[in-house]
């Protein structure tokens, strides 16, 4: 294929040359009109073209019929060397089997054993692979899982459930005590618990379910009790500890502020 683009665009070349050249000699020595040799320097471009084109083509048909060259047959050393035919000859031996090629050859009547008359090819490297292998690798039994071993699931895998992929917060969790709730809040209303860092308005209504209204409620929790709001906070679990509910209801039961309860109460985030 490569070929024959090369081919045709030399040819094109060639025709192209061709033309300006015809067209610049009617023009200039003939003095032929600029379109007159114009025009016949084209056609005598086309013409250029055609012809080698054709002998292109004829060449390719010669090389396609051109007969492939037949490779002479090549004699078997083992062919020309004379093997007595006993039928009563021993068992031939496979030289890859770890026998010999001399083994191989039957023996003759008067006991003599033939030996070929050339060496073979290969011969004395199959002589001297004689012995047994052995891999070394680890085997497929080997490496296959233990059919009584616990399957280990991995977080974030297809298929794990989200109590295998994730640590139980009551297992790891340590003792726990349910903290001291209200059935209701004090006088004057209850603090606005979403100046906490953490509480949004769904986590105030929850917290407000469970009997906690105000900031020193949070203030006084023990870490006892603060594990027990960590397991039992629904759809909220590990919150009190990991936003830090402690510090910041301190600051804000004794009537300071912190940076996140300012913002609230400028109306910037709710």
């Amino acid at each position: 294929m490569n070929n024959t683009v090369t081919r045709e665009k030399r040819i094109l070349k060639i025709a192209a040359i061709t033309g300006l050249v015809v067209a610049a000699l009617c023009y200039l020595l003939l003095r032929f009109g600029f379109p007159g040799a114009v025009m016949t320097g084209l056609i005598i471009g086309l013409i250029v073209a055609v012809i080698l084109w054709l002998m292109g083509r004829s060449d390719d048909a010669a090389v396609t019929q051109a007969p492939a060259p037949v490779a002479a047959p090549v004699a078997s050393p083992v062919a020309a060397s004379p093997v007595a035919t006993d039928p009563v000859a021993a068992p031939v031996v496979d030289a890859g089997q770890g026998g010999d090629i001399e083994t191989a050859v039957p023996a003759a009547d008067n006991g003599s054993v033939l030996k070929p008359s050339a060496r073979l090819a290969g011969q004395d490297e199959l002589a001297s692979r004689k012995g047994s292998w052995k891999y070394e690798g680890a085997s497929a039994v080997d490496a296959m899982p233990d059919a009584d071993a616990a399957p280990v699931a991995h977080p974030g895998a297809e298929g794990a459930s989200e109590a295998q992929a994730l640590p139980d917060a009551e297992a790891t969790a340590g003792p726990s005590i349910k903290p001291e709730m209200l059935t209701a809040p004090r006088d004057g209303g209850g603090d606005n618990l979403k100046e906490i860092k953490g509480v949004g308005p769904k986590l105030e209504t929850l917290l407000h379910e469970m009997g906690v209204y105000h900031f020193d409620q949070i203030a006084s929790w023990s870490e006892t009790e603060v594990a027990w709001m960590d397991q039992n906070l629904k759809g909220f679990k590990g919150r009190v500890s990991r936003d830090t509910w402690i510090a910041q209801a301190q600051v804000l039961a004794s009537g300071g502020e912190t940076e996140f309860s300012s913002k609230v109460g400028k109306g910037g985030v709710y």
